[in-house]
Formats: C-alpha cells, sequence, structure tokens
C-alpha cells in the first residue's frame, strides 16, 4: 500500500519502512510505479532496490513524477535488508504488457 508522505510518517514510527507519495499522482504513474515495485519485489529483490525500480520505471516511461515517491525509513531501519518475498516462479510477467499475459517461462 502506498500513503500520502502525512500519513506515512505517521505509519513510519511504527514499522521500518513505507512507501508515502508527495502528492496526488495521476493513474498512468500509480500503474508505472506500482508495477515495477511490486514484480521487482516478486522477484525477491529488497525493498530499496524494488523502490528504486518503481522509480525508475517513471523516468522509462517519460513520466514526469518520479519524485513523488518517498521511501520513509525509521530510524534504524535497513531498506536494503528487507526482504518481503523470496522470488516467484512459474511464470513471468512484464511491465510493459499492460494485461499482464502468462508467459511459460520459469524465472
Amino acid at each position: 500500500m502506498f500513503f500520502r508522505t502525512k500519513q506515512a510518517i505517521g505509519i513510519s514510527e511504527s514499522i521500518d519502512c513505507v512507501i508515502g507519495m508527495s502528492a496526488t499522482i495521476d493513474d498512468e504513474a500509480a500503474i508505472a510505479f506500482s508495477s515495477a515495485f511490486y514484480l521487482a519485489i516478486a522477484s525477491g529483490r529488497n525493498l530499496r532496490d524494488a523502490f528504486d525500480l518503481g522509480v525508475n520505471e517513471l523516468m522509462l516511461q517519460d513520466i514526469p513524477e518520479e519524485k513523488t515517491p518517498k521511501l520513509l525509513v525509521r530510524q534504524g531501519g535497513h531498506p536494503m535488508t528487507i526482504i518481503i518475498c523470496k522470488k516467484i516462479t512459474g511464470f513471468i510477467y512484464t511491465i510493459k504488457d499492460r494485461n499482464a499475459k502468462r508467459k511459460d517461462k520459469k524465472c
């Protein structure tokens, strides 16, 4: 889940990391960021890398909102050590494939 920065600041006092948006973003930006972010999470990347890949996707698609997402880290938190899930295998989704069609390749 992504939160407005004010909410994210409050949440970050209770958990190690939270992603906030410094302003409202449009649907295209939200889809691009979250698609890349969750693909990275599903690929076993750490939270810092997943966040950076989401921001990179905004830049790759020339969406001028790459400064809107904010990764807030509680003091002592380490987003590079947080891995939410192991790599998911079985099929691959691509960012460019908006319909997320199944491909018969293993990760």
